[in-house]
């Protein structure tokens, strides 16, 4: 207990109504931890609870960098049917995406894709993809052949090509699929009709 007392920075407890309520319920926590149990148990434990505070941050901003919507027909060509048709789909991934937010994706854009005879998948704005999002990217591929969708990939860019390759995602969709520009991927889609 005085090694713990110690260690403590006594200022620092006047900042805690200040600070986010997570962050200031893990802070406290280590704290007693640290006091009435183990400094090392204390530094085990906050970093388990911290990663665990951040992990639903990091969810919650990367839910919100998915767009989703569909594409009206009337934007493609002019001998449309009706304007408010939308027989295409974007799905549109801006920055990274991690464990965090993976699988809370899979059920509102699998719904998504079954709504739509084409979707473009647009991985322009894509930061970081990892192992768990490539899977994701892997099993909305998958839903999208049970439902007969056509699947149009583009801006697969260098820092993010890797990871769909060395897990096979990008492998079950046909080469002619995967285009490096916008117009050339609603091209394709329009064709695909």
């Amino acid at each position: 207990m005085a090694v713990g007392w110690k260690l403590m920075d006594f200022s620092f407890l006047f900042k805690v109504p200040r600070m986010d309520a997570r962050h200031s319920t893990v802070m406290l926590l280590i704290m007693a931890v640290t006091i009435f149990v183990d400094p090392l148990f204390g530094i085990v434990f906050g970093v388990i609870a911290a990663n665990m505070v951040n992990a639903t941050q990091l969810q919650s901003l990367e839910l919100d960098s998915v767009i989703s919507t569909p594409l009206l027909g009337s934007t493609f060509s002019a001998e449309r049917t009706d304007d408010f048709e939308a027989r295409i789909g974007l799905l549109a991934f801006r920055g990274s995406f991690t464990v965090s937010s993976s699988r809370k994706l899979i059920r509102p854009l699998g719904a998504d894709i079954r709504d739509h005879e084409v979707v473009i998948i647009d991985l322009s704005g894509a930061a970081h993809f990892d192992d768990s999002a490539a899977h994701l990217l892997a099993l909305l591929i998958d839903q999208a052949k049970r439902t007969d969708t056509k699947i149009v990939v583009f801006g697969l860019a260098e820092r993010i090509r890797r990871t769909p390759y060395a897990f096979d995602v990008l492998d079950r969709i046909p080469d002619d699929r995967i285009v490096e520009t916008e117009q050339q991927a609603r091209d394709l889609a329009w064709s695909l009709l």
